[in-house]
């Protein structure tokens, strides 16, 4: 697996600072990414990667303009649920309960 670097990061954070909608937490993200990436040892390898993975996908639609939107339904995911965790993808009503959840 690869390990991102600065410039992978700094790439990441120039085209999530190229949308045009802005949504609360967007700066908790890139934190959050930062964070995530330059403390590996803090994961494991399964959870790190799909850390990233989930932070990456968040940065992506911060950049097209539909982070803070539900990729299911499409509403808005409250800002207490984004300041929980800023990769959320879902809103509370479209998240599966944990049974139901992947592991």
């Amino acid at each position: 697996m690869k390990t991102p670097t600065d410039p992978d990061l700094k790439g990441l954070a120039v085209v999530a600072g190229k949308s045009t909608r802005r949504k609360r937490g967007e700066t908790d993200l890139i934190a959050e990414a930062n964070l995530t990436c330059s403390m590996p040892h803090t994961h494991s390898a399964g959870n790190g990667a799909e850390t990233l993975a989930s932070i990456e996908r968040a940065l992506y639609r911060l950049a097209d303009g539909t982070y803070g939107s539900c990729v299911v339904c499409g509403a808005d995911i409250s800002v207490t649920r984004l300041d929980q965790n800023p990769a959320v993808e879902t809103c509370a009503s479209c998240d599966p309960p944990p049974a139901f959840k992947a592991h």
